[in-house]
């Protein structure tokens, strides 16, 4: 029986070592997808896009006023915005994961617009061609790669920089009891720190106020709780002692309920760190 445990506790590992092999390896972590996507179908975001293609359908730059008529006009500023939008946002996610990790931040902005104005201009040069047939000249090539990425890279870094948690208002004393990992939030989702949750490359952060998501390991959220007392209850799962309302038992784990009432499950890993923490009933012994 002791074989049998040992063996399906590593047989557990080694898919849960290829599962986390697969995420860490994966360019779009499903999380970024579900929040691109968010994003994108916003109703701010849907009317900002058909304003701004509409302006510049009217202004017709870069010749498409002369070029285009109004209505296929409209529909080619509207694929270039979403399509740069898209990858704009999937390189700023790529980029300043890992140039966050390094202490990089503005460097990564830099990075972030380097890379996102090559990629852009690429994808416009692409779009020409597939929508107006259109390949640049070796002579013009230099204007419009240039033009394009200038515009791409200067609004790279400007989203990148306010998008940064980087400015603290100056009227407001940071408050040294406050777990570091708040100061990442939004400020409408600051409040008592409940849970930490992995979902793929993310860390879901539940507190007093609702729940964020936040791109990083939960081993570094752990350790930015500061002074919030909690333990860790599963190998994707960290909980406040406050925050648990109650603990039921099932099966060889436990399942708490957090004072918000989400549940958090406990493997049977964790079990006995319960009981030490005076969560559970100590084991009997006869």
């Amino acid at each position: 029986m002791t074989y049998l445990l040992l063996w399906n506790e590593r047989s557990t590992n080694r898919r849960y070592a290829k599962e986390a092999r697969r995420y860490v390896n994966s360019i779009v972590p499903h999380s970024t997808l579900r929040e691109w996507r968010r994003q994108i179908t916003s109703q701010a975001a849907i009317v900002l896009f058909l304003a701004v293609s509409f302006v510049l359908t009217l202004m017709g730059p870069f010749e498409t006023g002369q070029t285009v008529r109004a209505v296929p006009r409209f529909g080619y500023w509207l694929v270039i915005l979403l399509s740069t939008y898209s990858v704009g946002f999937f390189v700023s996610i790529f980029v300043n994961a890992r140039m966050g990790a390094l202490g990089a931040k503005w460097l990564g902005f830099g990075v972030t617009g380097l890379i996102t104005g090559a990629a852009v201009s690429l994808v416009v040069i692409i779009l020409n061609a597939v929508l107006l047939g259109f390949w640049p000249t070796p002579a013009q090539f230099p204007f419009v790669v240039g033009n394009t990425f200038a515009i791409a890279f200067a609004v790279a870094v400007v989203f990148a920089v306010l998008s940064a948690d980087t400015n603290v208002p100056e009227t407001i004393a940071p408050d040294p009891t406050q777990p570091p990992l708040l100061d990442r939030l939004p400020f409408e989702k600051r409040g008592a720190l409940y849970a930490l949750s992995v979902e793929d490359h993310y860390v879901k952060i539940y507190t007093s106020q609702g729940t964020h998501m936040l791109l990083m390991r939960l081993s570094d959220a752990i350790r930015e709780v500061g002074q919030t007392k909690g333990l860790q209850v599963h190998r994707s799962h960290w909980v406040a002692t406050a925050a648990i309302k109650s603990v039921q038992r099932r099966g060889d784990g436990a399942i708490i309920i957090l004072t918000s009432d989400e549940a958090i499950p406990v493997s049977r890993r964790y079990i006995a760190a319960l009981r030490d923490a005076g969560l559970l009933p100590k084991a009997a012994h006869g």
